[in-house]
């Protein structure tokens, strides 16, 4: 039979037990708000009867159980969900990242404000002086008037494109900064591989660590598109160890301890705007990864979508650099199109201009085509008298000298015409579909990167119900593992009463 004090070792499994769950149920509730934690639970399993291990044991007599012990401290975690999960990271911070891009673009045009310090307010300006000087072709108040809504229509085009390659040079500096980001995070992912490992080497699960682990994981699968695995280490088959790579490429850059490392160089200067654009190179890799100086291969994620908004030049990759491009086409056909006619034009002879009546003279700077150089030219800078608007040279009298005016009528065929060399468009309606397309392209991505959310969001959701904290169930868990407790408290005490009359009072009678 067994020891009388046998009641007692089963208590004390029990107390321990009970212990040890108040013990992990207030650890759960204290991290209730941590970011990244998982909500643990003990496994508890019953010790069998010591008589098992016996060879020579009575199959008739009672054999009772050992009590309980704690089999594993279990971290409530769905990896299923966790991969799902961050396989929709990549592509939502991509849209989310173009987005924003977008948005900025969008308050640059700025399109709904009230003001004329917009390009669609400008062309109108413009075009409506020179739809005044028809009426009078020797007025300096219109010419005044041409001359000074020309330099306000050329400082709006100049200030959106310093704007846009501001936006550009900013997007460059935000995948730098991702790219930075990126080491840290495979450094720590490498350093928690090496802690998880020694800890797991004693068979006790390293809870607390892999969700730290697991938190840098959701962060790197947002800035990059990674794919990963757990492998039995060849050494311990009991023990695993991550590995990490680029789901586009395969490029491994994290295996266990090791950790790839980039670098920031340059690409070249970008053709269109001049600026140093930066890519990223592996200064150090895996022993399975990439070559020392070779790129790095991404195909979505944050950096993805920093990159095509800083390189996309056109309606199928649609970037900063087609925004721009479009603008350096209105601005050339600007330039191309009026001195066409200008140089044409002959000036009405004034002190200004020599008292000469001549042809040949540019209204805008022929050298400067684009929309971040576009300017009046340096004559009509000079003096409104070199703004050309007759057909013929002004000969005679001085009640003759004002010209014809036609080629005023020239420039406002011009202004109304629907197919303007190069813009295939009206200027106003080729403006209007730059702005039209942005803000399309700005819907779209806004609908797309919601729908990605939506799905990631309905994982994050379905995560949380799996491995977070609710504080109103650990509370009831919490007043079990009290009962449970107390339960086997008084089971103490009720073997130390028998124990008492067992030793203290057998066989004592009338005493």
């Amino acid at each position: 039979m067994s020891s009388s004090f046998f009641g007692l070792e089963i208590a004390k499994t029990g107390l321990f037990v009970a212990q040890k769950n108040i013990n992990l149920t207030g650890h759960n509730i204290a991290n209730a708000g941590t970011d990244g934690y998982s909500r643990q639970r003990i496994v508890q399993q019953s010790i069998d009867p010591y008589v098992m291990n016996s060879r020579f044991a009575n199959p008739d007599q009672g054999a009772v159980g050992g009590g309980t012990r704690v089999q594993i401290l279990q971290r409530i975690r769905d990896s299923f969900i966790d991969k799902a999960l961050r396989s929709e990271y990549d592509g939502a911070y991509k849209l989310l990242a173009q987005e924003e891009s977008l948005l900025n673009a969008e308050k640059i045009f700025n399109e709904l404000s009230t003001t004329d310090a917009k390009l669609s307010a400008g062309l109108e300006n413009f075009f409506n002086a020179w739809n005044e000087q028809h009426t009078d072709a020797a007025s300096s108040t219109f010419r005044v008037n041409i001359r000074e809504t020309a330099i306000t229509l050329c400082t709006i085009l100049n200030h959106y494109y310093d704007k846009l390659v501001g936006q550009q040079e900013d997007l460059n500096t935000q995948m730098e900064q991702t790219a930075n980001r990126v080491n840290d995070i495979m450094h720590d992912i490498a350093y928690y591989n090496e802690k998880i490992y020694a800890f797991e080497l004693s068979s006790e699960p390293a809870n607390d660590l892999r969700d730290k682990r697991d938190l840098l994981l959701d962060e790197l699968s947002q800035l990059i598109d990674i794919a990963y695995n757990e492998d039995p280490d060849p050494v311990n088959p009991s023990l695993a160890r991550l590995r990490v790579w680029m789901e586009g490429s395969g490029q491994e850059i994290i295996n266990h301890k090791e950790y790839a490392v980039l670098d920031t160089v340059s690409a070249g200067l970008d053709p269109l705007t001049g600026i140093n654009l930066s890519k990223f190179v592996f200064s150090s890799s895996t022993s399975g990864g990439p070559a020392i100086g070779s790129d790095l291969l991404y195909a979505s994620g944050r950096m993805d979508g920093l990159r095509q908004q800083r390189d996309g030049n056109s309606s199928a990759d649609y970037g900063i650099p087609y925004i721009i491009t479009e603008l350096n086409k209105l601005a050339n056909a600007l330039v191309t199109e009026f001195n066409a006619i200008h140089t044409t034009a002959w000036t009405i002879p004034k002190d200004d201009n020599g008292n000469v009546s001549a042809d040949g003279y540019h209204f805008f700077d022929p050298a400067n085509t684009t929309a971040g150089t576009i300017s009046i030219s340096s004559d009509v800078a000079t003096s409104i008298w070199y703004i050309a608007t007759s057909e013929n040279v002004i000969t005679g009298t001085p009640s003759d000298l004002w010209g014809d005016n036609e080629k005023v009528l020239e420039i406002l065929t011009l202004l109304d015409h629907d197919n303007v060399p190069g813009l295939n468009a009206s200027f106003e309606n080729f403006y209007a579909d730059i702005v039209s397309g942005l803000a399309a392209e700005s819907k779209k991505t806004q609908n797309l990167t919601d729908a990605q959310i939506a799905v990631a969001t309905n994982l994050e959701t379905q995560r949380e119900s799996v491995s977070g904290v609710s504080l109103d169930e650990e509370a009831a868990l919490l007043l079990k593992f009290q009962h449970m407790y107390t339960a086997n408290s008084r089971m103490i005490t009720a073997i130390d009463e028998c124990l008492d009359v067992l030793i203290n009072r057998t066989g004592v009678v009338g005493l």
